[in-house]
């Protein structure tokens, strides 16, 4: 009698335990196929319609950049290249605001090509954080920009090599000793006005590149081209690219992840010292050491995200229709708030430059970092879980 007293005490002390740790249930049925079709459909047409839109707008953006870089390559003299260097640099200011917004965006045709949709036109207009001086530097010698610019790597072209072109001032190489432009002396006869041409060609190239690569990303989505929107708004009705909704969804779910996986572990907490960082700081990894808009590309970057979760407009459909379709609407107020308090944190940042807030204002950037890790935490638990969708394998054993 003791003995099965003791075994259904047990027992009920197993069940308490297991419903205190078990989530909250939902306010309705979860998982995105609980919603009716036509939910469904809405919420990716809105997703592809504002993704077709931004495409375009940068588009336009990239075209002006090109434009301007030519002025700058055909400026006669130091006194016209100057003048054209500074139109050049407020276009591409003006293209990679844009751009930052696209990177929330990473389904369909800017995704890898192992990716449903995938044409990987991402990394040839913005391969951050892969960059390499050097290797610029060693073209700026050959001037392989102007006679074989498709064989460059991606780490020595896109808006990242563009802005080094257009920002830097220096005379400098950061090639080794031993590397040819310093022994063989080539480097040094570029010093000075050859030097200031070079650079002004090879970012028209360069501008030329991504304006190309803009306008296939603008065509891919354009419904009047590619018509990558009804590829994504038909998904599991007759869309080729994804052959169920849960698949689209988990695309558009996978690209959002990239408020953890980069803009929280790169751009914030690497440069802090928090993660991959084998120094107490490292504030040489921020993204935009020329430039100096770092702090900007967060803004951007949140921008974005906002644009997917919540509609490019008031009546725009998106993943906050879903979540409220499946009875999530705490989610997404949980998600308004934690992504508000994100651009409070980042706006409450005085230096444009994260470099200069690890040092002088570090306590401003950590507060950046407590509350993307909140909204990314809601990320990879309730909204995962609601939806019935997968972490990206990229942030699966992520802890910061």
């Amino acid at each position: 009698m003791f003995s099965s007293r003791v075994a259904v005490l047990l027992s009920l002390i197993a069940v308490a335990a297991c419903k205190r740790a078990a989530p909250p249930a939902p306010d309705g049925d979860a998982g995105a196929h609980k919603a009716s079709a036509a939910t469904r459909e809405a919420s990716l047409r809105g997703i592809g319609v504002c993704t077709a839109a931004q495409a375009k707008l940068f588009a336009t953006r990239a075209g002006t950049f090109e434009q301007k870089t030519k002025v700058l390559a055909l400026a006669p003299g130091e006194g016209e290249r100057k003048e054209a260097r500074n139109g050049a640099q407020s276009a591409w200011v003006a293209a990679i605001d844009e751009w930052q917004k696209l990177e929330m965006m990473q389904y369909g045709p800017a995704a890898v090509t192992t990716q449903p949709g995938g044409l990987d036109l991402r990394g040839f207009i913005y391969a951050w954080p892969l960059f390499n001086r050097c290797l610029v530097e060693q073209q700026l010698v050959s001037k392989v920009y102007d006679t074989n610019f498709a064989s460059l790597l991606v780490n020595s072209r896109g808006l990242g090599a563009a802005e080094f072109l257009l920002f830097y001032d220096g005379t400098d190489n950061v090639c080794g000793p031993t590397a040819s432009i310093n022994t063989d002396g080539t480097w040094n006869t570029l010093v000075g006005t050859e030097l200031s041409a070079r650079r002004a060609a090879y970012a028209n190239a360069v501008a030329g590149d991504i304006a190309s690569f803009a306008r296939k990303l603008d065509a891919a989505w354009d419904p009047a081209q590619g018509n990558f929107v009804n590829e994504l708004a038909q998904a599991g009705r007759g869309s080729t690219t994804y052959k169920s909704d849960a698949l689209a969804f988990n695309s558009v779910s996978d690209a959002l992840f990239y408020v953890e996986s980069d803009v929280k572990d790169m751009k914030v907490a690497r440069p802090l010292g928090i993660a991959n960082c084998e120094q107490p700081t490292c504030p040489e990894a921020v993204e935009s050491l020329y430039a100096k808009r770092s702090k900007q590309h967060l803004v951007n970057n949140l921008a974005g995200f906002r644009m997917v979760f919540f509609g490019c407009e008031t009546n725009a459909s998106a993943l906050d229709d879903l979540l409220i379709a499946v009875g999530a609407n705490s989610l997404v107020s949980d998600v308004k708030t934690a992504l508000d308090e994100a651009d409070a944190a980042v706006a409450a940042l005085t230096s444009p430059d994260l470099g200069t807030a690890v040092t002088e204002e570090n306590g401003k950037l950590r507060a950046v970092h407590a509350a993307l890790k909140k909204l990314t935490d809601i990320l990879r638990t309730e909204f995962i879980s609601f939806l019935d969708l997968e972490l990206p394998r990229r942030v699966e054993g992520d802890n910061d």
